[in-house]
């Protein structure tokens, strides 16, 4: 008896511990914004995967809660319906996006103020609805991957979280995060050895994507210029990469036959850097003596006898003074005269 009742003990402690924390994970999930709360409405064209309760947020601080997502009868745009806090002062030409807050699925509305409001920008009251025009509809970020499984399976998850973090960031409109999409994408790059198909692919589904936003998202334009251009530089050194493979080794064959000759082998000998070193300890008097040698070769020249080797007579009134030997060498073959004093 005492061990059935012990473990109806510990099922029952277990019961309200585990309800306890279903109660604060649903008020953290459906928590309202703090404060007194106002009502605005806005328009999409899609509103895929948005859902009451999820969060209205300003900069990723939380302003308000979607309270009701419907379809407009007369235009058949999603409405949503928010509560906002009423401290909160939306503008005329402030846009309205539902971006991804993980991939599980989970989105909310991003507010995004202007920097600079415009002439024409003022405050607008409560009741006020977004048309469509200054809204970003959801869309669905495994479409980006469609085709590209393969890969996929190749990489890490950390890796394949990264990669559709960023490119969802970037395609809701975060071009902060832009350049990390890119490493996300060359990273991902690194795993296949048929990177143009695989951009090639990427693009495609970009380009849908872009469609189906209607071209509203620049940081996706953006990105989809960074990857055209990429691929566009591959296709261009493609042909010089081809030409190496196939002629390259015609000149790589002597090339190493001579280091092998001159005693240059793989792992046997110190690096080339080394090599030079040694031979050259200073390279700056080597760059000085090669700097000298014209005038030296010139000097040699003229020393030598030739067809044009008379120079003008300079008469000194005291008489010239005979110059030495190497000194007439390394003025560089010009025609000096000192005169006595």
């Amino acid at each position: 008896m005492r061990s059935v009742g012990s473990s109806a003990t510990r099922l029952a402690i277990f019961a309200i511990v585990m309800i306890a924390l279903t109660v604060v994970v649903a008020n953290t999930i459906t928590r309202p914004a703090p404060g007194d709360q106002v009502t605005y409405q806005a328009m999409f064209t899609d509103a895929n995967g948005l859902r009451p309760n999820d969060d209205v947020r300003v900069r990723g601080l939380q302003i308000g809660k979607v309270v009701a997502v419907d379809l407009d009868d007369a235009s058949f745009h999603a409405r949503v319906t928010m509560h906002i806090k009423r401290d909160q002062q939306l503008r005329s030409d402030t846009v309205l996006a539902i971006r991804f807050q993980s991939l599980a699925g989970i989105r909310y509305v991003d507010v995004q103020m202007p920097e600079a409001p415009g002439q024409a920008s003022n405050v607008i009251t409560a009741g006020h609805t977004f048309p469509v025009e200054q809204t970003r509809p959801s869309f669905d970020i495994t479409t980006v991957f469609n085709g590209l499984q393969p890969v996929l399976r190749s990489l890490k998850t950390d890796d394949v979280n990264r990669l559709g973090s960023t490119l969802a960031a970037v395609i809701g409109g975060d071009s902060t995060e832009l350049g990390n999409a890119l490493s996300a994408v060359d990273d991902m790059l690194s795993y296949t050895s048929d990177r143009q198909a695989v951009i090639e692919r990427l693009l495609s589904n970009l380009k849908s994507m872009s469609e189906h936003l209607g071209g509203r998202s620049g940081s996706l334009t953006t990105l989809l210029g960074g990857l055209e251009g990429l691929i566009g530089t591959m296709a261009e050194k493609i042909k010089g990469i081809i030409e190496f493979g196939q002629y390259g080794i015609s000149v790589l064959r002597p090339l190493n036959s001579i280091l092998n000759t001159l005693g240059i082998t793989e792992e046997t000998n110190p690096d080339l850097a080394t090599i030079l070193h040694r031979a050259i300890p200073d390279p700056q008097m080597v760059i000085r003596v090669l700097d000298s040698a014209p005038a030296l070769l010139q000097s040699l020249a003229n020393a030598l006898p030739g067809e044009n080797t008379a120079r003008k007579a300079l008469t000194c009134s005291k008489g010239a003074y005979p110059l030495p030997t190497q000194m007439a060498v390394f003025i560089g073959g010009k025609q000096v005269t000192l005169c006595k004093r």
